[in-house]
């Protein structure tokens, strides 16, 4: 999760939001991506989307099933789809989506279904914990999402 963090750190220096992604087995790091939606002007550039994309072609689909993808944020619905489609069998977690979501409207939002409702529902197969380690990756979203907010998206929030 260390290393989620440390990406989302590295997405922020890079001029994107703070999002994080490793693909592990048995202890060694297979992949890692961080957001690059804002550079890449390509909206499925998540951290999660953006790691199968640029991955998948060199992983087979045993080893994504063997495999443990960390995420610094809770992976968004259509991130959810990526991870069942590529078939990784374990997701851990660092910020709830709400959490992050609050931070970036200094409220709780009802969002969209979590992380864990989605895969029970379409994927029961793939383990997923979290959050781990999440005042740390709090402290990410603190100090990015104020200055990054489009005001817009805030008044449609609320």
């Amino acid at each position: 999760m260390k290393r989620a963090y440390e990406l989302a750190r590295e997405g922020v220096a890079s001029g994107n939001a703070p999002f994080g992604a490793v693909l592990v087995r048995d202890g060694k790091v297979l992949a890692e991506y961080h957001n690059q939606v804002t550079t890449m002007t390509n909206v499925i550039q998540h951290a999660e989307t953006g790691l199968l994309a640029k991955f998948s072609p060199r992983i087979d689909r045993a080893t994504f099933a063997a495999s443990t993808l960390y995420t610094s944020s809770e992976p968004c619905t259509m991130c959810c789809g990526s991870i069942r489609f590529a078939g990784i069998g374990r997701v851990v977690y660092g910020v709830t989506e709400s959490q992050f979501e609050q931070v970036i409207t200094g409220e709780v939002q009802a969002g969209p279904l979590g992380s864990k409702e989605i895969f029970a529902r379409t994927a029961p197969q793939v383990k997923v914990l979290g959050p781990l380690m999440e005042a740390e990756g709090l402290v990410e979203h603190q100090n990015y999402w104020p200055s990054h907010v489009n005001p817009a998206r805030m008044k449609r929030m609320k």
